[in-house]
């Protein structure tokens, strides 16, 4: 049985971030430290998480179609110094830049059976310390997935 859209478009996000931006903006190594679902706190840094939040849609274009928005949040935790806020938010930025970057290198997250019409992202960094994880940067990134379907799923 094949899984549903949301889950393999779930699982495209997975495989492109979880990386290794040794040459990229923060130089760091994602693989293996990027799951689906949400975590108290990062068991180690650094470390990602996809959430999918929801999937919004309209009447298409047509009868019988339907356009949407299906969102999902990445969560990313790296490390810093604890006299240095700045480097923490610092690394949150550029580890987030990277995955972006790493998104929107194939707009249609490598599908091409038409699931994914495009992604567009948005993000912010705090400090972990905020949230009682200390010595730690936050990257959230809001991830939009527009796309059709003629079942509404």
């Amino acid at each position: 049985m094949s899984d549903s859209p949301i889950i393999r478009i779930e699982d495209a996000i997975k495989t492109t971030i979880a990386a290794n931006y040794a040459s990229g903006f923060s130089g760091l190594d994602l693989r293996n430290k990027v799951v689906i679902g949400e975590v108290p706190e990062p068991p180690t840094v650094p470390y990602a998480t996809i959430q999918f939040i929801d999937f919004v849609e309209e009447h298409g274009q047509t009868l019988g179609r339907y356009q949407g928005d299906a969102e999902f949040n990445i969560v990313c935790y790296c490390g810093g110094t604890s006299a240095h806020v700045d480097s923490r938010r610092k690394q949150a930025v550029n580890l987030a830049s990277d995955m972006i970057k790493a998104i929107t290198n194939n707009r249609l997250l490598g599908f091409t059976d038409g699931i994914v019409d495009d992604v567009k992202c948005s993000f912010l960094a705090r400090d972990g310390d905020k949230f009682g994880i200390p010595n730690v940067g936050i990257a959230y990134i809001r991830l939009m997935v527009t796309r059709q379907t003629d079942r509404g799923d």
